[in-house]
């Protein structure tokens, strides 16, 4: 299985994986977003740009997860 930190810096084109610091953060305010009647990828965008250091300066060429399964993959590690 791939750990959430590899999934989520695919997903967002990051240079590094993100500490879990700042995937909790991502996940707090992604789901506070989503609550607020936000569509789930962009609240998943709008929220890695808060927290996430060079969101989009890669380009890997793998197929991304979805936002449910980014917080369904996050859910499972806890």
């Amino acid at each position: 299985m791939i750990p959430i930190e590899v999934k989520l810096k695919v997903k967002y084109g990051l240079r590094r994986d993100p500490s879990n610091e700042q995937i909790a953060a991502w996940s707090k305010l992604v789901g506070q977003l989503i609550s607020a009647g936000a569509d789930p990828e962009d609240a998943g965008r709008e929220a890695a740009v808060a927290n996430f250091t060079g969101v989009d300066e890669c380009l890997y060429g793998s197929e991304a997860d979805n936002i449910a399964a980014l917080l369904n993959a996050l859910a499972a590690k806890r």
